[in-house]
């Protein structure tokens, strides 16, 4: 098993050997590829002990891959632009195929969950053969980029992006602890009484017999959540509610609420979901088959409409 070893902007041995390394890796992968020209000139820029200590020092985050006592590959990322961005991933070429590659992927997305970050993005030259291994892990094209670096030199590359799914933790009400139950209560509040403007009793008695589905962030915020519980023993009928995200545009809702069905259909056997949408946000759950079965009508001062989902 791999080991990553971070590399510290003050330990200037280390970086020298880290300096060496990607050196030796991207000349022999990228001279064919680009250049030698070309590639003597991205190293001076990015693979010098001094460029890498800048980076360092400007929030960049290197790791050794490690065997045993050897070096064998490196990593760099950090945060941008509210993804992981993956600057180095680099591997000795008599290294490549032996499966260390997934090793290093899933520490960088372990790396991306601690942040809270959606995803992981990285840069790849249109021309480099690494295009198919990176979409057998599960990388898309998103976007293609073509950027002036100076001395008449463009890097050509496609961008590429690992959406993660986000960890759900699906609790009862007695399996909650103290500090989980404070931050789903935090954030019920913050969005549906502070954000919404709608003063009510956000502690209603039902969170003792729901199941309480939910993800946090490196910090412990409540990221999203929704509570399940039983309105219909007899028809197997449950309800939906409380169901909040933090962020939007990530996808982080649907994943919440597809995990939301399948604790319900798993967990609690039901035939029928149940929920009182607010209006706004009846396309959310018309896209995992909701249908509305009520006209539209007030709570809390809010339109909500009635809707199902039988399971399928």
């Amino acid at each position: 098993m791999a080991e990553m070893i971070p590399v510290h902007a003050d330990d200037a041995e280390n970086i020298r050997n880290l300096s060496a390394l990607a050196e030796a890796i991207v000349r022999e992968h990228f001279d064919p590829i680009i250049g030698r020209e070309q590639n003597d000139y991205m190293i001076s820029l990015f693979q010098t002990p001094q460029a890498i200590t800048r980076q360092l020092q400007n929030g960049y985050r290197y790791y050794f891959v490690r065997e045993g006592s050897e070096n064998i590959g490196f990593l760099a990322f950090f945060p941008k632009n509210d993804v992981m961005y993956l600057s180095k991933f680099y591997l000795r070429k008599e290294e490549r195929g032996k499966g260390i590659s997934h090793q290093m992927l899933a520490f960088v997305k372990q790396e991306t969950r601690k942040e809270g970050l959606p995803a992981v993005e990285l840069n790849v030259n249109r021309n480099n053969p690494a295009c198919r291994a990176y979409e057998k892990m599960g990388f898309r094209i998103v976007r293609e980029e073509k950027n002036d670096i100076g001395k008449g030199f463009y890097m050509d590359d496609y961008v590429y992006r690992l959406d993660l799914e986000p960890e759900f933790l699906i609790r009862t009400f007695d399996e909650l602890t103290t500090d989980e139950l404070y931050e789903i209560i935090r954030t019920r509040e913050e969005i549906f009484i502070v954000e919404q403007n709608c003063p009510y009793q956000e502690t209603d008695g039902t969170d003792r017999r729901s199941l309480h589905v939910f993800s946090r962030n490196a910090e412990g915020r409540v990221t999203s959540y929704l509570r399940i519980f039983e309105k219909d023993r007899e028809t197997n009928t449950v309800q939906i509610g409380r169901v909040l995200t933090l962020t939007h545009g990530t996808g982080l809702g649907g994943r919440l609420l597809r995990k939301g069905i399948e604790a319900a259909e798993e967990r609690m056997h039901a035939e029928t979901i149940y929920i009182e949408a607010q209006t706004y946000a009846v396309g959310y759950y018309t896209r995992e088959g909701f249908v509305i079965t009520s006209g539209e009508f007030l709570e809390d001062g809010i339109p909500h409409v009635q809707m199902e989902r039988k399971k399928k």
